[in-house]
């Protein structure tokens, strides 16, 4: 059977864009992971909050976030990212900082954020040295609630604390008549900025259950 030329040609530009395809995927993956640092949590603890102000506090992902840091390097190219403590942060760009070590940055919360868990931002140097990091900015999910797992502390018996793996402790409000001291819940809610517990991080808890 004499095949047709034409057809050997199909074939061939059909294997190279699979070809070129696959090359692409594999490089987009591969850019994604390297996007992704790493930070030991211990050098995190010794970070200034230099990054502290930032606006929104909450939202879903999506949300753009305004950043205002100080006291960094002056006229320095700094690396500014968006991560999770165990998870890592992925760099959202490049700033040069400012005659007095500041700087403004705008950012997106990434599709991959979660409500179960907070997010922070960080500054670091071109080598990905960390130099700045800051306070919780809660990703909320359907309803504007969060989700989060962690230890109930009753010091206060009207103010129980939630202390969960993120290092972020939160007041209990609403709902907690049944959560006893030294269990391990997982606690839905929405987030309160102000509370009859004060100032403190709260979740208006609207349901929870013991961590199987």
């Amino acid at each position: 059977m004499k095949l047709d030329p034409r057809r050997g040609v199909t074939i061939q530009l059909t294997i190279l864009a699979g070809l070129l395809l696959t090359l692409e995927f594999t490089d987009t993956i591969l850019a994604q992971a390297e996007s992704r640092v790493e930070v030991e949590e211990d050098s995190l603890g010794i970070l200034g909050r230099q990054l502290k102000s930032f606006s929104p506090k909450i939202g879903p992902p999506g949300t753009t976030v305004t950043l205002q840091a100080e006291d960094l390097p002056i006229r320095a190219p700094l690396r500014v990212g968006v991560g999770a403590l165990r998870l890592g942060f992925e760099e959202a760009g490049w700033i040069l900082s400012g005659e007095e070590g500041e700087f403004t940055f705008e950012l997106k919360i990434p599709s991959w954020a979660t409500h179960e868990m907070p997010l922070f931002f960080i500054a670091f140097d071109p080598y990905f040295n960390p130099l700045a990091l800051s306070e919780a900015f809660h990703v909320t999910g359907p309803g504007g609630t969060v989700l989060r797992r962690g230890q109930i502390v009753r010091d206060d018996k009207n103010c129980p604390t939630l202390h969960g793996p993120d290092g972020v402790p939160y007041v209990l409000i609403g709902n907690i008549e049944k959560i006893e001291a030294d269990t391990t819940v997982i606690v839905e809610g929405k987030l309160v900025q102000r509370s009859v517990c004060g100032d403190r991080t709260a979740i208006r808890v609207t349901s929870f259950r013991p961590e199987s």
